[in-house]
Formats: C-alpha cells, structure tokens, sequence
C-alpha cells in the first residue's frame, strides 16, 4: 500500500484525476456541511460527522502526547467557555447503564430535551450554568447520533448539530432542559 501511495503521490495525472473525483463528491454531497464562526478557530463544520476522538482534538483535549479519557455525555471545555453534549438517542445497547439512560429526544424540528445527570437540579452550579449560559457567554455545542454502534458493531460517529440556547427545564435529579 506504501508503494502504491508513493506511486500515485509522484504522477501528477493520478493527483489530478484524484482531485477531480473528490472535487465533483463535494460538488454533489447529499448533505452539506457549514463553517461555523466562533470566538475561536473552530476545525469542525456544522452538520459534519466526526468520531468523539476527533472532536476532544478539535477542541485541545486529544494531544500528540496524551489521549484525553471521556466517556460522559458533557466535555466542559473551560479555557474556550463552551460546553459540549454528545447525545446519543437510542439508548437500548447495553453501553448505558440505568444511571445513564437518559431521555433525550426531539419535539420538534426546532426544539431538542435534553436530560442532565441525575444529580443535577436547576439550583445547582450545574443547573444554573446552562441557565444562565447566554448571560455568561458560555457556548452548548450538541453532537449527536442515533445509537453507539450499528449491526455490524462498528462505533458510529457523532454529527455535528448546531450549537443550542436555553428555552426552559423542568424536574431536578434529573433535569430535563429544552433546547
């Protein structure tokens, strides 16, 4: 395979015809992908499909150096003031325990609920950060997918959805936010 790549990497008509193949996918993807602007340089594109290990790098949390271990649903990324939910719909795969089945599902084509750990309540830190999170400038950026893996066990990536505002909760331990 390195041969070949070296091959095909040192003639300029495979380069082209290359080129050309991936410039007329873009051209005709089904599902287009957006810049986001940001307060901070953003490598990731709205509605784009990134695995959870390319986001943490996006966001500083991978490095060349050390693998950054998360497993939750929320990645705060403090030095950024942003917030990440990484969702997962179905929820039936035996990857989530009682503790962390979560409801969280759409109601409409605008509004998403969303469920916090069980020991979140509104007075809370917590509760209250994504409250107040346009008052305090703190961005929720929301990735989801609809389960962990597919039929042939392969871990699903995570799309991109657009970033979220608070409209209103409801309950405590655990707290179901409408975004």
């Amino acid at each position: 395979i390195k041969n070949a790549l070296n091959y095909v990497r040192n003639e300029d008509i495979f380069k082209e015809e290359i080129l050309d193949i991936v410039q007329w996918l873009k051209q005709n993807i089904s599902q287009k992908t957006a810049e986001i602007n940001l307060d901070y340089d953003m490598p990731l594109e709205l509605h784009a499909k990134y695995f959870r290990d390319e986001i943490l790098a996006a966001f500083g949390k991978h490095t060349v150096i050390k693998k950054y271990s998360s497993k939750e649903g929320v990645l705060k990324v403090k030095e950024k003031n942003t917030e990440i939910l990484f969702v997962t719909l179905d929820k039936s795969v035996g990857a989530f325990s009682p503790t962390s089945n979560y409801e969280d599902y759409a109601i409409s084509e605008k509004i998403f609920h969303w469920q916090r750990q069980n020991s979140a309540k509104p007075e809370t830190s917590a509760g209250l950060s994504y409250i107040w999170h346009k008052r305090e400038e703190k961005l929720i950026l929301r990735f989801g997918r609809e389960k962990t893996k597919n039929q042939y066990k392969v871990i699903l990536h995570f799309h991109f959805c657009v970033p979220v505002n608070y409209l209103g909760h409801s309950g405590a331990k655990p707290m179901n936010i409408q975004w």
